[in-house]
This record gives C-alpha cells, structure tokens and sequence, in this order.
C-alpha cells in the first residue's frame, strides 16, 4: 500500500516515468523510512496500469530503449484518496516482534552469534540516526515545508533511538549461556486454559 500511496501521490504534480519516480524516492531516501525499494516501482507501475489507476502519457524511444512516461488516471485520483483514508485510519504499531520473539528462543543459538548479530544491527540504526539527522537538516529547513515535517522526522528518529537503546541494553546484559525462558504447559494444561479463554466464568483463573 505504501509503494501505490507513494506513486499515485508523486503523479498527483505532474505526469512522471518510472525512472522519475525511483530517482525521487532514493533521494527521499523511502528505503529507510518507508520500506520501499526502488526496484518494486516499475512492478507496482505496471499493476497499477493494469488496475487503471495509471496511464501512458507518452513513450520516449532513445535507441532501442523505451521509457513511458505516466499519468494520474481519474480512477487513480479516487484510489489515492481511498489509500489515504484507509491510512490515516490504520492503528499505528511500531514494535519489532520479529526481535521479540527471536528473544523467546535465543537460547538455541551460541553467544558470539548473537552478539555479532547485535553489532550489526547497532550499526545500521546508528547509521539510520545519522542519516535521518541529515534529512532532518536538509528538508525541515527548505523554505515551503510544511509544518508537520519536523513532527515526522522527531517521530522517526526517536523509534530509531529506542530500538538501538534495547539492543545495546541487550548487547551489555546477554548471559553466557542464555536460558530457556518458556515453559510450555501440558496439552491438558494447554486445553483447560483455552477453554477458559473462550468461555470465562466470574471464577475462573488462568492456573
């Protein structure tokens, strides 16, 4: 959904190619903010032409390469303004489970592997931060921006800093030898407690 916001939004200005589009998103640098790779515009490009959300304005032939230029169609304008709502209406939930639940069985894997795999991910938010310090000078500062601008990038660098906070607070405190740290009820634990879960009573517990 983000990549169509993006490209729909883009041809909201002006009739825009592909390249157009990829050009303006690595220097938006939307890889680290909005998980958009450059490389899916052209595959989202095409699917919206196929949805009829897209057009071809026009073909530019340089030799034998071709480069189509494409425009925002009506259905398109109706499909942005659904995006957006939709969006805008989503509940934010920035956690990163997938770290959260690699915690629950790091026991399985040895010390140095973890700790190596800690170092790199510190040094990638390090170098996100720093990269987001440098957006932040760049584009709250240009004359025309909107206000909510300096909102956005306080907002991102702070998710930024408290996912490196937890991992350096993880990289200090790791055990030797991390323990299991589940226990898994018995199936007939593992059924009562469903049970209980689907239809509670003023008295029961969880056990």
């Amino acid at each position: 959904m983000v990549t169509d916001i993006f490209i729909l939004g883009l041809l909201t200005a002006r009739p825009l190619s592909g390249y157009d589009i990829q050009q303006h998103l690595e220097l938006s640098a939307a890889e680290h903010w909005a998980d958009i790779l450059p490389g899916s515009i052209y595959y989202a490009l095409n699917k919206l032409e196929r949805q009829g959300f897209v057009a071809v304005e026009s073909i530019e032939r340089t030799g034998r390469r071709e480069r189509a230029t494409f425009r925002l169609t009506d259905a398109g304008h109706g499909e942005l303004r659904g995006l957006l709502r939709k969006a805008l209406n989503t509940p934010v939930r920035v956690m990163p489970s997938l770290l959260y639940t690699a915690l629950s069985f790091i026991h399985e894997l040895e010390k140095t592997e973890v700790i190596a795999a800690l170092d790199a991910e510190i040094a990638r938010l390090e170098g996100d931060i720093a990269y987001t310090l440098q957006g932040e000078q760049v584009k709250v500062k240009v004359e025309g921006a909107p206000p909510f601008m300096a909102a956005i990038f306080a907002n991102s660098r702070a998710h930024l800093e408290a996912d490196l906070a937890l991992l350096r607070h993880l990289r200090a405190t790791l055990p030797d030898a991390p323990s299991r740290v589940f226990e898994l009820p018995t199936r007939t634990e593992l059924r009562r407690r469903a049970r209980v879960a689907k239809h509670p009573t003023p008295d029961s517990t969880e056990g």
